[in-house]
């Protein structure tokens, strides 16, 4: 049986967001997804993030990539032909490689970002705890996270301070010719949400509106900020008197639409700016129609993070050469565990087939004394360790480990003898 490791998924570079956000995982739907992927891969875990949605996977026969799809197009309920031009797939040392580009912070639209290495983190301890992740899943995220913490600490690509929410402050602020003594409307209270207040704060922002369905969490970032948290009946009003609108919050529908502008909305002196940060979108994108606004989504963030990317060429690759390095070592640990149950099966034949010829032999040797019988033993046990001694090393370290494992299996007549299960499955063993 031969194991693979895989991954599927769409990012910000591949597909925009109007796809993004029909593949996004996020609280039930996360929890379904990672209940039902065990129906289709033998390992499982989903990474969805407002740039990305990936799904990795340890598939055990047949064509790694199938399942994988089979499980996008049932969760999300998408047909084929609607992920062929977006899709993505790395195999083997190509999937975890890319995993470690990606807690780096090489794959995000903003270069190093500091919470790609939480949302690894989540989403390792969500497939563990749905008992959809194993033994190899759980090594290859727990070398993700020291990848992404070492390429921090030993490059300096952690120097561009450049988040999604400095984006989109960087963007209202180009657009309004600054932001000091504007008024401003965040939507939310999360994490995202509270480093937009802090950078709309030191933008010089002079009023700060915040709305949330939970008041506690809109009141607490409030006090912190010097802002002011307003009851969501009351956004309609709110937007009206806003420069400047921050959306950093989910929802199962549109937090704002057309519906939402009052008619103080059609008074105001100039357009307001709306970013919308959130995947899904919390904003009706048939809003960007609507001559009272402007509105942004992440991907119109792209343009600002490249201009900072570039300054950061020499540390990118001082990066990439700690994930190839590390790629190197996993695939190998990979292939080295991929071939233990056939080094086993194949020293048990050996041992078998040896014990078989040694009493064949002393049987006709029975005048040999019990010193001489030792040594002809001894003899057998030297011949089948030198036979395998090459072949052994050769499974153990070599990259194609895997489709070695399968010919030797063919070989030698090892079919028959099913590998070892793992028995660290859904536990987080490292085998």
């Amino acid at each position: 049986m031969q194991t693979q490791l895989v991954v599927v998924g769409v990012d910000h570079a591949r597909a925009p967001v109007a796809v993004r956000e029909r593949l996004a995982f996020a609280g039930l739907e996360l929890a379904e997804g990672l209940r039902r992927l065990p129906e289709y891969v033998a390992e499982g875990a989903i990474l969805s993030t407002c740039n990305r949605t990936e799904v990795y996977a340890v598939v055990e026969r047949g064509c790694p990539v199938t399942p994988l799809r089979r499980f996008l197009r049932d969760a999300r309920d998408l047909p084929d032909r609607a992920l062929d031009d977006v899709l993505y797939t790395h195999t083997r040392r190509d999937a975890a490689r890319h995993l470690f580009r990606v807690a780096s912070g090489l794959e995000s639209m903003i270069l190093g970002e500091p919470q790609i290495l939480g949302q690894v983190r989540a989403a390792s301890a969500a497939a563990r705890e749905a008992g959809a992740a194993g033994a190899v899943l759980t090594r290859l995220f727990a070398e993700a996270l020291r990848v992404g913490k070492l390429a921090r600490t030993e490059t300096g690509i952690a120097r561009n301070r450049l988040t999604v929410p400095h984006a989109a402050v960087d963007l209202a602020a180009d657009r309004l010719g600054g932001l000091r003594g504007r008024a401003a409307l965040l939507l939310g209270a999360g994490e995202m949400a509270t480093l937009t207040a802090k950078l709309l704060r030191a933008a010089a922002v002079d009023d700060l509106a915040i709305v949330n369905r939970s008041p506690g969490p809109a009141a607490a970032l409030a006090a912190a900020t010097g802002g002011r948290a307003v009851p969501p009946d009351a956004l309609g009003a709110e937007l009206a008197r806003a420069d400047v609108a921050v959306a950093a919050a989910t929802a199962p529908r549109y937090l704002v639409d057309r519906a939402s502008l009052n008619p103080d909305h059609d008074r105001r002196p100039a357009t307001l700016i709306v970013i919308d940060l959130a995947v899904p979108r919390s904003v009706d994108p048939a809003l960007a129609d609507d001559a009272r606004v402007d509105l942004f989504g992440i991907d119109d963030l792209s343009a600002v993070a490249a201009g900072h990317r570039d300054r950061y060429a020499a540390e990118v690759t001082r990066t990439e050469a700690i994930v190839d390095e590390a790629a190197d070592a996993f695939a190998a640990w990979l292939a080295q565990r991929a071939a233990a149950p056939t080094i086993a099966a194949l020293r048990r034949r050996a041992e078998a087939t040896r014990t078989a010829e040694l009493d064949a032999a002393l049987r006709k040797l029975g005048h040999l004394s019990a010193r001489d019988r030792n040594i002809v033993a001894a003899l057998s046990v030297g011949l089948t360790n030198t036979l395998l001694h090459e072949p052994v090393t050769r499974l153990r370290g070599d990259a194609g480990a895997g489709e070695l494992a399968v010919a030797t299996r063919r070989l030698f007549a090892l079919e028959a003898e099913e590998p070892v299960a793992d028995a660290n499955r859904g536990q987080g063993g490292l085998a």
